[in-house]
């Protein structure tokens, strides 16, 4: 989670208990438990980064009832198109968090990105792709400091 004044920026959603068990995962905390333990509250996030649609980072969309949602365009298209069709590539999807994405859009709650973007100043994404078709990573640059939060491109780190 990023806190920036005002706006509570968090990236990823983590999966529901349902996704869990359908996948005979252990769920250990909720996500939303989670951040409330550290005093957060789901609806006092502002803005959410999804990395991918892939299971593990969009599932319990619903619960940030006032989130905008980031999206890369590829991704939504998809997570959402022909390729679904084919078991290999939605075995990482899960079809409520896909269906609560298109809800989100229909809503007016989804930003979508064709590519690198700014979230707000010194926040930015970028599309790399590759593990699913709309990853993005987010980049913070405070001035002093760059952290980015890779999510599933973190086998592309370089060492400097």
């Amino acid at each position: 989670m990023i806190r920036h004044g005002e706006r509570l920026i968090l990236v990823d959603t983590g999966f529901s208990p349902q996704e869990a068990e359908r996948r005979g995962r252990t769920m250990l905390i909720h996500p939303v438990e989670a951040l409330r333990q550290l005093g957060i509250s789901a609806s006092s996030i502002t803005d959410v980064v999804i990395t991918h649609l892939h299971y593990d980072h969009a599932g319990n969309l619903a619960d940030f009832p006032e989130a905008l949602f980031h999206l890369q365009d590829r991704e939504m298209a998809y997570g959402t198109g022909r390729c679904m069709c084919h078991d290999r590539l939605r075995r990482p999807f899960a079809v409520d968090a896909v269906v609560d994405a298109v809800r989100l859009t229909f809503s007016g709650r989804v930003c979508f990105h064709d590519g690198n973007g700014e979230i707000m100043e010194g926040l930015t994404i970028h599309l790399v792709g590759g593990h699913s078709r709309g990853l993005q990573v987010v980049r913070l640059d405070d001035g002093n400091d760059v952290v980015v939060i890779a999510s599933d491109a973190l086998h592309f780190q370089r060492f400097l």
